[in-house]
């Protein structure tokens, strides 16, 4: 135990309390305390989840509806822009929302030519605030999931977690990020503090 200078875990209440029992530190995992930011901070946000249901909605359309699917598919031929279909999300994982927005925004022209074309179910589309905030947090979502899996490696030190601390928080000040939430931006402020 002399050499064990601090023990990294989650942020449950009984490791603190155990490694402070045994007279260790307790680290808290970084990329515990991104998903827990993701998650409660940002996710859970009205306009961010506004967005996100949205996106869901047009997606399940284009998955369900092959009159959709073959306009979206001329519409992408139409502007030549890579064919890729529209990713469904799993609530449960934020990292499938950050790839639902991110080819929901790659693919925006084609959606919103094939649209044209479509009769619309209501609350199928995004307005041009909801697009914006969808490009941040496509941004935002990024950069913390390759924070995420630099974390998840094999060769993740105690300096490769200051470093990326250090970035995180270079980048919640930036000026694009302000049309984030304030709640989100302020948890992932704290959050990179620790």
């Amino acid at each position: 135990m002399d050499k064990i200078v601090g023990i990294v875990t989650d942020n449950a209440a009984n490791m603190k309390c155990a490694l402070s029992q045994l007279g260790t530190t307790s680290v808290s995992c970084l990329v515990h305390v991104l998903q827990l930011v993701v998650n409660s901070g940002c996710l859970k946000q009205q306009s961010v989840a506004n967005v996100t249901s949205t996106s869901r909605r047009i997606v399940g359309h284009f998955h369900h509806s092959v009159l959709a699917k073959k306009c979206l598919t001329k519409a992408q031929q139409d502007l030549q822009i890579p064919e890729h279909c529209l990713i469904q999300d799993e609530p449960t994982t934020w990292d499938s929302t950050y790839l639902n927005l991110e080819r929901l925004c790659e693919q925006r022209p084609a959606q919103t030519l094939a649209f044209q074309s479509l009769q619309l179910p209501s609350g199928v589309e995004l307005s041009n605030q909801d697009w914006e905030l969808a490009k941040v947090l496509v941004k935002t979502l990024k950069l913390l999931w390759e924070a995420i899996k630099a974390l998840r490696g094999e060769n993740s030190t105690i300096a490769v977690v200051n470093s990326i601390q250090v970035a995180l928080n270079v980048c919640v000040g930036r000026r694009e990020w302000k049309c984030l939430p304030k709640n989100c931006l302020q948890k992932l402020h704290i959050s990179f503090l620790i």
